[in-house]
């Protein structure tokens, strides 16, 4: 039995869920607690607040962009953020996203 299909992604459901909750990607079923905030309180960086990657362990840093931002969030749980908070869907730039104005 095959553990991820031909491009990489889990067959089992339930693991394609936890791991897309790590990597702070859009699940269907939103959980009841805060990924990217758990994510950060035990020392990590979720994906959604990366800015660099490497092609492999140790090698060179490249420029990155995630799908989706969660820098803004990411920033409160580990510090403080001077993002732009919001309640609705306006903002004066970027997105709302998870209580901030998130730049895409």
């Amino acid at each position: 039995m095959e553990n991820v299909d031909a491009g990489g992604a889990p067959t089992n459901d339930d693991a394609h869920y936890v791991i897309d909750l790590i990597a702070g990607h859009t699940v269907a079923t939103a959980p009841n607690f805060a990924p990217n905030v758990t994510v950060a309180n035990v020392g990590l960086v979720p994906d959604c607040a990366m800015r660099v990657d490497r092609m492999y362990e140790g090698g060179p840093l490249s420029l990155y962009v995630p799908p989706v931002s969660c820098t803004c969030e990411f920033e409160n749980a580990v510090d403080s953020s001077s993002c732009e908070t919001c309640v609705t869907t306006t903002c004066s730039h970027g997105t709302c996203r998870n209580g901030y104005c998130e730049e895409f």
